[in-house]
């Protein structure tokens, strides 16, 4: 099997990128949700990966910052979310890798934790915990508390606690819970 690349996004990525994102969801409101984020002051261009075999853009992830909220305190931390591979190419090692990547790069750029909501089993296996367990609130009920992981980072300290305001594109786009 060809190689896969991952690297940043960029600007002549994104038409790609939101098709891909609209066909491994299979709705149009993902798209939108990463369009919303990009126009937002929560996007991280460094943090938008997106990966490629044979020249092909198979896959997306993107880390975009939500507000920690604690004892009228606020702290910026990063939820992951979409990711997205391409459906022909699902099983194949590309959300890993592209997990994996996103991690190393908000290690690098001195974030303390990443938080989102998925399946625990597939997110365990990349160092993901429960979210709760380490203080860190669900943004809303609609989560499923199994679903509310979190990813401790270099700069993570116990006191990274409080509850995850989520950004407005997640509200406005049906993307908060199952």
């Amino acid at each position: 099997m060809t190689p896969i690349t991952v690297r940043v996004e960029e600007p002549e990525d994104r038409t790609a990128v939101d098709d891909l994102v609209e066909e491994a969801f299979g709705e149009a409101s993902v798209k939108r949700l990463v369009q919303l984020i990009r126009a937002s002051e929560h996007w991280v261009p460094q943090l938008s990966l997106v990966a490629r075999r044979d020249g092909e853009l198979v896959g997306h992830v993107l880390l975009s910052t939500a507000d920690l909220v604690a004892n009228g305190d606020t702290q910026q931390i990063l939820l992951l979310s979409p990711l997205a591979v391409r459906p022909s190419a699902q099983g194949s090692g590309i959300a890993r890798r592209l997990v994996e990547e996103g991690i190393v790069a908000a290690d690098r750029a001195g974030y303390a934790v990443i938080v989102l909501e998925g399946d625990p089993a597939l997110y365990g296996r990349l160092g993901f915990e429960p979210a709760t367990a380490l203080g860190i609130e669900r943004p809303s009920a609609l989560i499923p508390e199994p679903a509310w992981q979190a990813h401790r980072l270099a700069a993570y300290h116990d006191g990274i606690r409080g509850r995850v305001t989520y950004q407005s594109a997640f509200w406005e786009t049906g993307s908060v819970g199952p």
